[in-house]
């Protein structure tokens, strides 16, 4: 009986220990390359709490799904606060709110980037929209990086008149 019950916690404990390793997480960076000369503008960027660093994919209308194998190299917010640095004509005193970040289950794939960006008592919606040319998770950061430098495009053409 003893033999059996020794038997049997070898067996486990080999069962547990064959279990293979989780995947790591891997980085991605959709900011824009910048220089040690660019200066960021003042810009306010926030991002509601639900945002999140791993990768988020949205099937119209209601499911969500999220791949925290696959993540940003920063939150949303400092993301798009990046981009912003990156673009000329911003208007002074604008603050914006990252409302989504995600990628779409449309037909094609695509990512998108939606900010609420309010300019004194004005609130405007700028959305930032690109295709996803592959499933790899390559080509959804590019896109994610196509889609936050026409949001950031965007948010300056609130400035001009």
């Amino acid at each position: 009986m003893l033999f059996v019950i020794v038997l049997c916690a070898a067996a486990f404990a080999a069962c547990i220990g064959a279990n293979p390793a989780a995947p790591q997480a891997r980085y991605f960076d959709p900011r824009p390359a910048r220089s040690a000369h660019d200066r960021a503008p003042l810009v306010r960027v926030v991002a509601g709490p639900f945002l999140r660093q791993e990768f988020v994919v949205r099937t119209p209308p209601h499911e969500v799904a999220v791949d925290d194998s696959l993540r940003w190299i920063a939150p949303p917010e400092q993301v798009v606060a990046a981009a912003l640095g990156s673009v000329a004509g911003l208007p002074p005193g604008i603050e914006v709110e990252v409302v989504r970040f995600e990628f779409e289950r449309a037909s094609p794939l695509r990512a998108v980037v939606e900010l609420s960006c309010s300019l004194g008592a004005s609130t405007k919606p700028v959305i930032g929209l690109a295709e996803v040319a592959g499933e790899s998770p390559e080509a959804l950061a590019a896109a994610m990086a196509a889609a936050v430098a026409d949001a950031a495009r965007g948010v300056a053409q609130l400035g001009k008149p």
